[in-house]
C-alpha cells in the first residue's frame, strides 16, 4: 500500500494485490488495486455483500469485479503472485511493483506485471502482460462518483461482451482514441481523473454494474486490446488539479514509451523501457527514468 501524508480523512492511497490465492474465500483478483483519493474509496474492492445472493457467484467472484486483468473474457485461475519491489518516503515517491506467472487454464503460460510509480496528486500505473499467442487482453477499472467530463474520445458501436461477469454490464458505451484521453468523476468530497497518454490501439467501454450492496452502482471502464503482449499506461489523478495534461513522449526506442505529466507548478517526465522479451516471464528489470521541472 502506497500512501499520501495528510490526515486520514483526506488522505489518498493504492493498495496492489499479489499474494497466494485465498482458498475458498479468495477471489480470482490477482494484481487488483484499491484506490481512495481525498478519503473516500473511488476505486475500492467490492468484497462480498452476501453469500446467499446469486451476484455473489456470478459477478463478485469473477475477475472483471475487480481492478485488474482480463484474458479472453474469463477469471483468473488460483495463482501466487510475487513482489518485485517496494519503496516509499517523505519525498512523495513511491512504488510498488508486483507480478504473477500463470500455470493453471485458461490463463496458462500468461504473465501479468503491475508497477505502480506514486507521485504527488496522482500515479502512474504500467501493467505488462505476456500471453503465448494473441489473445483479448481487457484493462478493467471500477469507479465510484459521478462522470463528469471525458475528453479525446470519438463514439463506436460497443463490441460484444461475452464472458465470466460480462452480462453484468449494463448500457455499455464504447470509444476510440487517437491519441491522449481523459474521464473525470466527482464523489462527494474528493474528485478522480484516468489519463490515458495514448490508446490509438484501445477500444475503450464504459457500463453500469453492480457495487455494494448490490442495489448500489458504478461505473466500469474497460481499455480492449488484442494481442500476445502489450503495455497498458495510465496515470491516475488524486487530487483535483493536481494533473492539468497528460501527453504521450516518442522514445525513439520500440520498446521504450515516454509521457509527460504537467501539473500546477510542475511538469514531470516519465521514461519506460519495458523488459525484452527473450526474459522469461517479464522477470527482466522494468527501467524508469523520471525527470521533474518546476518548483
Amino acid at each position: 500500500m502506497l500512501r499520501s501524508f495528510e490526515p486520514l480523512e483526506r488522505q489518498s492511497c493504492l493498495l496492489l494485490k499479489y499474494g497466494p490465492h485465498g482458498g475458498g474465500h479468495g477471489h480470482p483478483d490477482k494484481l487488483a488495486v484499491s484506490i481512495y483519493a481525498g478519503g473516500e474509496p473511488v476505486c475500492p474492492d467490492l468484497g462480498t455483500p452476501g453469500y446467499g445472493i446469486e451476484l455473489n457467484r456470478t459477478w463478485y467472484r469473477q475477475t472483471l469485479s475487480h481492478n485488474t486483468i482480463v484474458v479472453d473474457g474469463r477469471s483468473q485461475p488460483p495463482a501466487a503472485g510475487a513482489s518485485m519491489a517496494f519503496a516509499g518516503d517523505a519525498g512523495g515517491f513511491g512504488v510498488v511493483d508486483a507480478k504473477v506467472d500463470f500455470d493453471g487454464d485458461p490463463y496458462r503460460d500468461v504473465t501479468i506485471r503491475r508497477v505502480i510509480l506514486w507521485a504527488e496528486g496522482y500515479c502512474v500505473d504500467v501493467v505488462l502482460v505476456r500471453c503465448h499467442r494473441e489473445r483479448q487482453i481487457d484493462w478493467a477499472l471500477r469507479s465510484s462518483g459521478k462522470l463528469v467530463r471525458t475528453t479525446g474520445l470519438s463514439a463506436v458501436a460497443a463490441p460484444p461482451l461475452e464472458g465470466d461477469g460480462y452480462e453484468h454490464v449494463a448500457a455499455p458505451r464504447a470509444w476510440n482514441a487517437g491519441g491522449p484521453a481523459s474521464l473525470h468523476w466527482r464523489l462527494e468530497r474528493a474528485a478522480f481523473g484516468l489519463h490515458l497518454p495514448d490508446e490509438g490501439n484501445s477500444t475503450i467501454i464504459r457500463g453500469q454494474v453492480p457495487g455494494n450492496p448490490a442495489s448500489a452502482t458504478s461505473d466500469l471502464v474497460i481499455r480492449r486490446r488484442r494481442a500476445a503482449e502489450t503495455v497498458y499506461l495510465a496515470v491516475l489523478e488524486l487530487a483535483p488539479g493536481a494533473v492539468l495534461g497528460v501527453a504521450s513522449r516518442p522514445c525513439g526506442e520500440p520498446r521504450c514509451r515516454g509521457i509527460e505529466v504537467t501539473g500546477r507548478d510542475r511538469t514531470e517526465r516519465w521514461h519506460f523501457c519495458a523488459p525484452d522479451a527473450t526474459s522469461a516471464g517479464a522477470q527482466g528489470d522494468l527501467q524508469v527514468n523520471r525527470y521533474s521541472m518546476g518548483e
